[in-house]
């Protein structure tokens, strides 16, 4: 079973996010946002920023987009975790441009630093959704 981990989840320190921790983040994220009031349209990276940005959406009263191509400058780009910041600095790449991004959870040796962040950390993050049971419980 462990034969198809990525390496860096059998050495490194773990932080097993239950599901209240997850949903509390992703309110503080919501607050910080709805403090803002700049953007027009929210974009979650597929697959762990979708949820959060769905509900950043609703919470902040802003337009939901699911097409990279439709991402503007006062969009706000969301995804669960900045890690190596590899997705982020590919996607700015793609764009021509940096617009704002907001995340539950931020590693400090990423290549990008979010504008919003709830969690600063260097554990690796077993979110509710990669754990059986959903993470209830």
């Amino acid at each position: 079973m462990t034969e198809n981990l990525h390496p860096s989840f059998l050495t490194q320190d773990r932080d097993v996010v239950s599901l209240k921790s997850y949903i509390d983040s992703i309110m503080q994220l919501c607050s910080m946002i709805k403090l803002d009031r700049f953007y027009h349209t929210v974009y979650g990276i597929s697959r762990g920023g979708v949820i959060p940005a769905v509900w950043i959406s609703h919470q902040a009263d802003l337009k939901y987009i699911d097409d990279v191509s439709l991402i503007t400058k006062k969009t706000l780009v969301v995804d669960d975790i900045v890690d190596s910041g590899k997705t982020i600095s590919f996607l700015y790449k793609y764009l021509g441009f940096e617009p704002d991004v907001a995340v539950l959870y931020y590693k400090k040796e990423s290549i990008i630093k979010p504008k919003y962040m709830i969690h600063v950390t260097n554990k690796w993050i077993v979110f509710p959704y990669e754990q059986q049971g959903g993470g209830i419980g």
